[in-house]
């Protein structure tokens, strides 16, 4: 099972190829720059949001942490990525909610 990842909708990729422990966090903060500014913007201020209101913000890079994350098969999703549910505004929710459930470690 292959899971289609859409970075950027021009710019089809396998999920599972992205997220690879071997892989260098850059390449994956640059499939997180190809993402349109408003969409990246809103989950890296969400992080930012969660980080800052546990109080250890010392040393954490959310932008690596989100990259990490978005091209990650979640079973939440049903082993897809987050990044697979950017395309538009109602699964860009689905996203954000599961970022907040981690906030108050619901488990989803």
């Amino acid at each position: 099972d292959t899971v289609m990842k859409y970075a950027d909708p021009l710019d089809p990729v396998i999920c599972s190829d992205i997220f690879d422990d071997e892989k260098p966090d850059h390449e994956l903060l640059i499939k997180l720059d190809a993402l349109p500014d408003p969409i990246k913007t809103s989950l890296i201020n969400k992080v930012r949001s969660i980080v800052m209101q546990s109080g250890i913000s010392d040393g954490f890079d959310e932008k690596i942490w989100l990259a990490r994350w978005l091209f990650e098969p979640l079973p939440a999703l049903g082993g897809k990525c987050p990044s697979d549910f950017l395309g538009d505004i109602e699964r860009q929710k689905v996203v954000i909610d599961i970022l907040s459930a981690m906030q108050s470690g619901a488990f989803v």
